[in-house]
């Protein structure tokens, strides 16, 4: 996505993983690097980014003992930092009937929709000589080889097309397409969430951000408030992004399009997660 014109700003929970990134991509100035806490990101504004991009980082928080009070945590903080009508696009191991649930229970989301990744051919064979489970007939060469994804679908439909679809989950990945409400005042409010400040979120850029964050929630009395498709799954590389063309600062009212993400630093967790 750098390669394409985004400033990329990458943030992991590991000092040493940043330090080792900055430094294997020092040539490219397109790179930004942040490290935070997923479930505790205040370094950064409320509303900030345009979307937001994980790539395994739930399915690793779900693997602690306390998992499912850390992942609620870690969706509130990404319901946060998007801007109203802002996309969080979630590429994990977990199938709709686990992660569904645990993506709507909060409901920070207008609308969500579930797409199906065919995993690449090492990766399957790999998993057939451990688990002696078949090939499918058809699989992406390798994982940079386009793909055609299933669906998407609405996350109302997600099980009666996989039921009618008879196909088997192990083969794919998952990717989830989260809407965060047009309007900050019609999702519920969460307690403990900071108010946000519209004007604050549209024009302080994030390398601002980072420092002014913390100081910005201070400042804030006790209360509550709102916090703060196709094409984006093929793009997911598990970064944030902030486009810089001047086209788009013109569509955005002046501000430049922004985008988040996470990537754990440990390998991806068991399909069970």
């Amino acid at each position: 996505m750098a390669a394409d014109g985004f400033v990329v700003t990458n943030v992991d929970i590991s000092p040493v993983v940043i330090e080792q990134m900055k430094s294997q991509h020092a040539d490219n100035r397109s790179l930004e690097y942040l490290v935070a806490d997923c479930r505790d990101m205040s370094q950064l504004v409320d509303g900030t980014f345009h979307s937001c991009i994980d790539k395994g980082t739930l399915d690793a928080v779900l693997c602690s003992p306390a998992g499912q009070r850390d992942a609620a945590k870690y969706l509130q903080e990404i319901a946060r930092l998007l801007r109203p009508g802002g996309t969080f696009l979630l590429i994990s191991l977990g199938s709709p009937d686990a992660r569904l649930a645990l993506l709507e229970q909060q409901q920070l989301w207008d609308d969500v929709q579930v797409l199906l990744l065919p995993k690449p051919l090492l990766y399957l064979q790999s998993d057939s000589l451990a688990t002696g489970r078949p090939l499918p007939a058809r699989a992406a060469a390798n994982k940079d080889q386009p793909i055609e994804p299933l669906g998407p679908w609405p996350a109302s439909e997600a099980a009666a097309r996989l039921l009618a679809s008879q196909i088997d989950l192990h083969h794919y990945f998952f990717a989830y397409i989260a809407v965060k409400p047009a309007s900050a005042t019609s999702s519920p409010p969460l307690p403990g969430s900071p108010l946000v400040d519209a004007s604050l979120s549209e024009e302080l850029p994030p390398e601002k951000g980072f420092e002014a964050g913390k100081a910005q929630r201070e400042q804030q009395h006790e209360g509550v408030g709102a916090p703060g498709q196709e094409e984006i799954a093929q793009q997911a590389a598990g970064e944030e992004v902030r486009g810089e063309d001047e086209g788009a600062r013109e569509r955005n009212g002046g501000g430049l399009p922004q985008a988040m993400g996470c990537v754990p630093a440990a390998p991806s967790p068991a399909e069970e997660a």
